[in-house]
């Protein structure tokens, strides 16, 4: 009977323990979150910012087998489906795989990004860049609810009326990378 008195009284013992080391983390973490204000009870007007959110191209960008004068052409378009948020992205452009080679110091393998809205075009030298590489294309646009933005893509093999041996039946794949930002107004 000693025997089980002293059993039930350690139970209760390690019982008590556990419920008041459960109440002090409790009281500890109410109190950092109250010295950090993430209880306050008033509405303030803020700018929060919706990032990450990545969108790959379902169709590479291929050219294989290379030779000077080949080129390919791809339209996309990025849109901001939503009815009230202002969207930012960024387009990328990442390399799957590049086996052009800039030993002649020649522009060979080259990226043209046309904007639809605009006169505005991009041209990037590819030949020198390597698989994991990722190139920005367009940086920090902007679209309003439910506006679209269209751009072209050419990926030539130029011919620069030279020896270019070397990149002859070449490839390159790539894929397009959209990075996107939605921007809202919270706690109205």
């Amino acid at each position: 009977m000693e025997r089980e008195k002293s059993k039930n009284l350690s139970i209760i013992i390690i019982i008590l323990s556990i419920i008041i080391a459960l109440l002090s983390v409790t009281f500890s973490i109410y109190a950092v979150f109250k010295k950090n204000g993430s209880f306050e009870t008033e509405k303030k007007q803020s700018t929060t910012s919706i990032k990450g959110i990545v969108y790959r191209s379902e169709e590479p960008i291929i050219l294989t087998d290379a030779v000077p004068g080949d080129k390919i052409t791809s339209t996309f378009s990025v849109s901001n489906p939503n009815s009230k948020l202002k969207a930012s992205y960024e387009i990328n452009l990442k390399i799957d795989k590049n086996t052009f080679d800039s030993s002649s110091g020649n522009k060979e393998l080259v990226l043209r990004v046309n904007s639809h809205a605009s006169s505005k075009i991009e041209e990037i030298d590819l030949t020198d860049k390597n698989k994991g590489d990722s190139i920005k294309l367009i940086t920090l646009n902007t679209l309003m609810p439910g506006e679209i933005q269209e751009y072209d893509l050419t990926l030539a093999f130029i011919d620069t009326l030279s020896i270019q041996d070397a990149n002859i039946n070449k490839d390159f794949i790539g894929h397009i990378e959209i990075v996107q930002s939605f921007d809202t107004i919270t706690g109205q």
